[in-house]
């Protein structure tokens, strides 16, 4: 839990300084771990980070993964 929980703020650090593709293995870890606390918002980021880069093939299953699992109500 604790790794997870670092993890997910490294990958932020990352993002916010510019680091998106380092982020993005931060993030993908975060949600391979399983439900937490930061699982939808780094299953988000993914999505975001990697559509962001026109790598919509790689970002489909994770597409589809937040689509079932999302509880976070869209803006």
């Amino acid at each position: 839990m604790r790794r997870t929980n670092a993890e997910f703020y490294l990958a932020q650090a990352l993002y916010n300084t510019g680091k998106k593709a380092e982020a993005l293995t931060h993030y993908e870890n975060v949600t391979k771990a399983g439900s937490s606390e930061f699982g939808e918002p780094s299953l988000t980021r993914v999505c975001q980070i990697l559509l962001d880069a026109g790598s919509y093939l790689k970002a489909k299953p994770y597409l589809e993964e937040l689509e079932k699992t999302a509880t976070i109500a869209q803006k």
